[in-house]
Parts: C-alpha cells; sequence; structure tokens
C-alpha cells in the first residue's frame, strides 16, 4: 500500500546494528526477541555545510567548512506478545556545530509498529518521528539569514494497516495514514503541510506464489497556513495500483509496485498531473560474505523545505557490503534523487532564483566494526554533487567521518 515520504538525508544517527530488527513482522514467533540500548558519539567533517556554493553560503553567514560532533543514545527492541508483535526503534542527540553554532540543533529519530490479529484480521498500527536541522539548500535567502539558516523541521506519521482473511488466500485490505511536516522558523511556516491517505482494495497470499495486493487510494495534502484570498493552497491525489512481493529461496527477496497518479489541484490554484509510479526493490545475498540490494522509486511528495505546491520525484540507488570476518565489514552505497517542483496561482515561484528541479548524487562507504563485547565503530566517507535549474542551488561536497558506540544493555 502506498505511503507517503519526504526524506533523503546523508546520514543519521540511527546506526544501530540490529538488521534483525529490519525482518518482516510475525506475530507469533517469540524465538527472535532483541533488545538493544547504546551509546554513540559520531565526528565527522564535511566540506560544505551550507549545501550551497561558497558566494552564497558567505550571504547566510555561514562558514562552509565545519566539524559536527554529534552524541546519542539510541534503542531497539523487537518482542512477541502472543499473538501481537511489538517493534520500536529510537535514536536522540545533538549536532554541534564548531563553526556555526547558529546550525546547532537536535536530531531525533523513532519508530513504532504493531502486528495482531483479532479473529480473521491482521491489524498493524504504527507511527514514526523525525527531526532535524532543515536542509539548507532548497530555498533562496530571504531578507533574514536565519529564514534559511534557523529552522528546524518535524516529520511525524500515523498509520494503521488491515488484512483481513485467511493467512493462505484472498484477503481485504485497507488502511489509513497520516502525516505531518512542521517547520520551527515563522519564515518558514508558510509549508507547513497535513496529508491523509485512505487505501483500500483486495490482496492474497501463498507460499508459492507470495503477496500480490490490489489497490485504489486517496490522498489529500492541505497548506494550512497558505490561504490566499479565501482559497487554500493544497491537492488530492488518487493512486490505482498493485504490487507483488516474493522470497526466492533463502538468498533473494523482491518487491515491485506500480500505481497510476491522477493529481488534481482542487479549485484550479495549480499544475495537475497524470503519470506513472514505482517502487522497486531487491536484495540478494551473493556468496557467504557479500549482500547487495537496489531499490527504485516514483511518485509525488509534499514540499517541506520551499513553496512549491509538491514534487515529482525519482530515486534509485544500490548498495553493497562485504563481511571482512565476524565483526568487520565494508559497505558501498550510491544514490540518486531527481525532483520536478511544481508550484500553484496561489503561491508562484520567485523571480530570483527560483527552485524549479535539481538532481542530486550522494556516493557513500564505510568500514563497520561490531564486537560481541557491545563495543563497535564506524569509519566512514562520501561525496555528493547537486545540479539545478539555478547555479544558485549547485554544489558539491565531501564528507568524512567516525562513529563509535556501545551497547549498554541487550
Amino acid at each position: 500500500m502506498p505511503r507517503i515520504t519526504n526524506a533523503f538525508t546523508r546520514s543519521s544517527c540511527l546506526v544501530l546494528a540490529v538488521a534483525a530488527l529490519h525482518a518482516p513482522l510475525q506475530a507469533q514467533d517469540t524465538s527472535d526477541d532483541s533488545f538493544q540500548l547504546g551509546v554513540e558519539i559520531d565526528v565527522r567533517h564535511d566540506s560544505n555545510v551550507s549545501n550551497v556554493s561558497p558566494d552564497d553560503a558567505e550571504l547566510r553567514g555561514i562558514t562552509q567548512s565545519d566539524q559536527i560532533i554529534t552524541p546519542s543514545a539510541f534503542m531497539a527492541f523487537d518482542r512477541g506478545f502472543g499473538d501481537t508483535r511489538l517493534r520500536g526503534s529510537a535514536s536522540v542527540g545533538y549536532d554541534i556545530y564548531m563553526e556555526n553554532s547558529q546550525l546547532n540543533a537536535e536530531r531525533i529519530q523513532a519508530e513504532l509498529s504493531a502486528l495482531t490479529r483479532v479473529v480473521v484480521c491482521d491489524i498493524e498500527p504504527g507511527a514514526s518521528f523525525q527531526r532535524r536541522q532543515a536542509e539548507l539548500g532548497d530555498r533562496f535567502l530571504v531578507v533574514d539569514p536565519d529564514g534559511t539558516t534557523d529552522n528546524v523541521q518535524t516529520v511525524q506519521e500515523y498509520r494503521v494497516d488491515v488484512r483481513c482473511g485467511k493467512e493462505i488466500g484472498l484477503r481485504a485490505i485497507g488502511g489509513v495514514s497520516y502525516q505531518s511536516g512542521k517547520n520551527s522558523n515563522e519564515f518558514r511556516e508558510f509549508s507547513d503541510y497535513d496529508s491523509f491517505v485512505y487505501t483500500a482494495g483486495v490482496g492474497y497470499e501463498h507460499p508459492s506464489v507470495g503477496t500480490v495486493e490490489v489497490y485504489a487510494a486517496h490522498e489529500e495534502t492541505e497548506y494550512e497556513n497558505r490561504i490566499v484570498n479565501g482559497i487554500q493552497d493544497r491537492y488530492d491525489v488518487r493512486r490505482f495500483g498493485g504490487s507483488f512481493e516474493r522470497d526466492i529461496g533463502a538468498n533473494l527477496s523482491g518487491r515491485i509496485e506500480g500505481f497510476f497518479i491522477d493529481l488534481e489541484t482542487p479549485g484550479g490554484v495549480g499544475s495537475e498531473f497524470q503519470g506513472a509510479g514505482w517502487d522497486f526493490d531487491l536484495s540478494a545475498t551473493l556468496g557467504p560474505r557479500v549482500k547487495a540490494g537496489i531499490n527504485l522509486g516514483r511518485d509525488v511528495q509534499p514540499v517541506l523545505n520551499n513553496e512549491a505546491l509538491y514534487s515529482k520525484a525519482k530515486t534509485w540507488g544500490g548498495d553493497v557490503s562485504y563481511a571482512m570476518s565476524e565483526t568487520i565489514s565494508a559497505n558501498l552505497a550510491y544514490s540518486m534523487r531527481e525532483r520536478d517542483y511544481v508550484y500553484s496561482e496561489l503561491t508562484p515561484p520567485s523571480d530570483i532564483a527560483p527552485l524549479l528541479g535539481d538532481r542530486l548524487h550522494l556516493i557513500r562507504g564505510s568500514i563497520d566494526y561490531q564486537s560481541e563485547g557491545g563495543l563497535g565503530g564506524s569509519l566512514y566517507g562520501g561525496y555528493e554533487n547537486r545540479d539545478a535549474n539555478d547555479d544558485f542551488y549547485d554544489y558539491d561536497g565531501f564528507f568524512v567521518g567516525l562513529k563509535l558506540r556501545y551497547i549498554l544493555a541487550r
């Protein structure tokens, strides 16, 4: 079923060394119960924290090259209670910039989900929360530089998915989700949004076939602080699609989803859109030491970083990991995100350096260590390059860092 997504970050504090927690929920089995509680320190150098050119960074009052220290605490668990399984993870940290103290901000991530069976229905509620310093390169400089630098963004989502029927065979599916995006800076509250998604469909599941679903979904997105002449900036999306998911043996698993997008703007305030969307994930174990994965996606998304009504986003990427020993692994990943921004007639793009589209390339590598005693770490680095419709938003930069973590309890 479709999800609203609005995230693309180069790194995360939530690196928990808990790969088992990413497996599908199983409500009855308690043999895989796990728990981790730990602390982490991340020290990194970034050659371009401003995400713009050197001259534009100076206009914002930002020293382009900086060192950032992020202490954090993390927790993750996966536990069964009879016919219910509960899973959660959280990380709470604080970014400390040595040269740009105005960018200091909390970095919080949390996810919680459950799966329970009631009579003939599997019910899966979930919630997620993310709070961090806003990306700096998505908005043109306004009169006050603090309008682009002093801003913390919060994105939270709440959802319930229901699948009713036998464990093998046809099942009715449905769900509802709510997502909100908020800016802490009063100059940026203009882009705060609320989105609801309602989904209904039918699915089929069989061990020898996999999981097949066909659905229709309706999304309503509103920008609560964009009301011009009594008209609110908003858009509605209808998606009609299907998905197929299957594990092929023990070494290959994949999921493919395709859907038709029908986006309209009530009142004719913006550009409508019709087109195809997709989501594709494939992961494989290529040997006793090597794992790899690829992902592709395309969809429309709300915009929290500037005044656009929505963006048409395409992403694709891949990663590979190599277990050098039982405690050390090497990882390499590449991702690309391409966005086209669509503005409404109520809030047209600025005449000065409007952001109409961009393409961001990110490559990242790391060597990770995790001992049985709880001590772990990661030496990582990467490079990213952004090409936009206006030179103001073009940038490139590299980063390198060291993480040390210790698991206090498990």
